[in-house]
């Protein structure tokens, strides 16, 4: 199936999303052009721009797209489950997810490092030990930036449009 891909600005800065008719692959923290992907936006993209600008704008807390995100293997896909089951506004330390899928911390990081989906699997909400920043795919800025937004629309504080 053919790879389409289309690039927009956030307030995290450029985000790529790929995806095909079906759904989304990935999605890049920074402008790129896929090898093999069509810059060409498809219905589950369109939408996936639409879910992301609300999110950022503190209009919505869950994603409906539809993700076709491949895992390696099981282990992989249960810490994808559980990014997914920490409700928003909320952190679990790496110890208490690498507990509940029964791997180590050391796999788990990993597999957070190759989140396909970023946002969508919501691996910005597992943080070190102590609720430190770390391992996120789309770096520590990026992380803290989005845990921001989450706490102050949590909070009944956000500003739309105001990480600062």
């Amino acid at each position: 199936m053919l790879l389409r891909y289309a690039v927009f600005d956030t307030l995290v800065g450029d985000v790529t999303i790929v995806g095909t008719e079906k759904g989304l692959t990935n999605l890049l923290f920074g402008s790129f052009d896929p090898a093999g992907a069509v810059n060409e936006e498809t219905l589950p993209i369109y939408d996936a721009i639409m879910e992301i600008n609300q999110f950022f704008y503190g209009q919505r807390k869950k994603f409906d797209i539809r993700l076709k995100a491949v895992a390696n293997n099981e282990d992989e896909f249960k810490v994808w489950q559980a990014c997914m089951n920490i409700p928003y506004g909320e952190t679990k330390t790496f110890d208490t997810v690498a507990k509940e899928v029964g791997i180590s911390v050391e796999v788990l990081q990993r597999y957070l490092e190759r989140n396909p989906l970023p946002l969508f699997i919501p691996s910005h909400r597992v943080t070190g030990p102590s609720g430190g920043l770390s391992n996120y795919v789309g770096g520590i800025e990026i992380q803290s930036k989005i845990l921001l937004l989450e706490s102050r629309v949590s909070q009944g504080i956000y500003q739309a449009g105001n990480l600062e």
